[in-house]
């Protein structure tokens, strides 16, 4: 998944909805995004500021309406490796409201489980879901 948003970042693509749904894995094992419906591409040192994406996997800045560029996908990464590990969303996982799921993630308060016992996983989370890109 990183190699793959790595290749994009590269191709100076944002993807902006980010999230399992839109991944499969084929018949060789090898992890393919499948959709790529809210992608733009944009140029190196240029923003966008569409307000776009599945709620639960949103960066900050894109729920704010504030400019972005690709890193709001490390966001989702955040919140996709969160998910795997814990089992749960971390941000407004008990609610689909979208406009809860917003305050969720603007409040940024990233929560473990205390049967969470990887430290350099949790670090690395808490780096891709830092508030401040």
């Amino acid at each position: 998944m990183i190699l793959l948003l790595e290749h994009l970042m590269n191709e100076e693509v944002v993807v902006r909805d980010l999230k399992p749904d839109n991944f499969i894995v084929d018949e060789k094992g090898f992890l393919n995004l499948v959709s790529l419906g809210s992608a733009k591409n944009i140029s190196a040192n240029h923003k966008t500021n569409t307000v776009i994406g599945t709620p639960h996997y949103m960066a900050p800045e894109i729920v704010l309406g504030k400019e972005y560029n690709e890193l709001v996908d490390l966001w989702s990464v955040g919140v996709m490796m969160y998910e795997f590990m814990v089992g749960e969303l971390p941000f407004g996982g008990n609610t689909e409201n979208p406009f809860e799921i917003y305050e969720s993630i603007i409040q940024g308060d990233v929560e473990f489980p205390r049967s969470f016992k990887d430290r350099r996983a949790k670090k690395l989370i808490e780096t891709l879901l830092n508030m401040n890109p």
